[in-house]
């Protein structure tokens, strides 16, 4: 509701103040209680099938990652190859460990609108790791089967998911906007614009909302944080780059995850979430 301009990029932002005291010390209980020891119906090890079938769904058409190895090349392997992508992958997720180098990306600035000059003007969009991108598809799949299975979306989040889009609750709005008018009622309407929602994005309440709300734990858990932690991306422009900078926030524009956890993170601001959050 203010008037005043959106405040511009600035090199020395001013870091977002911490959580009240009682939500860290929650949080930090949280992720220190081996959450990662606790079982889960996904801890499963992969199987080469699903290796290859998630192989083969991807799109070819895909620019490679920092590794150069064509999507075309995944899909298209003999059955060694993919017994031994399934080894890999299960040696990653049983341990909660991932090699630096998949956890390093590309990034390339995209022109939103704007002043040319102004770096807010851009959008970071990450290309990562082709087999990277393998992995994440493999562990998208286990998180959304979970999810839904647990009917943990909100009815009101249609953003991110499957055969859901945003006209959905554009389609809420105008139907609750005819039902008042019929009615001689005004409808307020409040709209929140969340400013580089993916960068905000702080790892350890996410890991506390995978544990505490999704009911994610075990080997996903222990995989999942070892994802987020310890990212490195550079930016690349005509053949130039950057040095390389630590992430150490957010969900990354550009991975194959970021988008589902970004609907988790803010998946408790639905009103009818509210009064069913463990935090008091």
């Amino acid at each position: 509701m203010s008037q005043e301009a959106i405040p511009s990029w600035n090199a020395n932002v001013v870091p977002d103040p911490p959580p009240p005291s009682d939500l860290q010390d929650e949080v930090a209980d949280a992720l220190s209680n081996h959450i990662h020891l606790m079982p889960s119906l996904m801890d499963s090890p992969f199987t080469s099938e699903e290796v290859h079938a998630a192989a083969k769904a991807m799109k070819k058409t895909t620019a490679p990652g920092p590794d150069g190895v064509p999507a075309a090349l995944l899909s298209h392997g003999p059955p060694i190859f993919y017994t031994l992508l399934t080894d890999i992958f299960n040696f990653s997720w049983e341990r909660g460990v991932l090699p630096l180098d998949w956890k390093k990306a590309e990034a390339f600035a995209l022109f939103k609108k704007g002043d040319h000059s102004d770096p807010s003007s851009y959008r970071l969009i990450s290309v990562t790791n082709t087999v990277m991108r393998l992995f994440e598809r493999l562990v998208y799949g286990r998180l959304v089967s979970h999810l839904d299975s647990n009917q943990f979306f909100t009815s009101n989040q249609a953003g991110f998911r499957k055969k859901l889009s945003t006209l959905d609750n554009i389609c809420k709005l105008v139907r609750d906007m005819y039902a008042s008018m019929r009615k001689g009622k005004s409808l307020p309407v409040v709209f929140l614009d969340i400013i580089k929602a993916f960068d905000r994005v702080p790892h350890s309440l996410l890991l506390y909302k995978l544990s505490a709300l999704a009911g994610v734990t075990g080997r996903a858990w222990g995989w999942l944080r070892a994802f987020l932690m310890d990212r490195k991306f550079r930016v690349g422009q005509n053949g130039q780059h950057s040095d390389w900078f630590s992430a150490s926030a957010g969900v990354p524009q550009g991975y194959v995850l970021s988008p589902l956890l970004f609907a988790i993170f803010i998946n408790d601001l639905d009103p009818d979430c509210l009064s069913h959050l463990p935090l008091r």
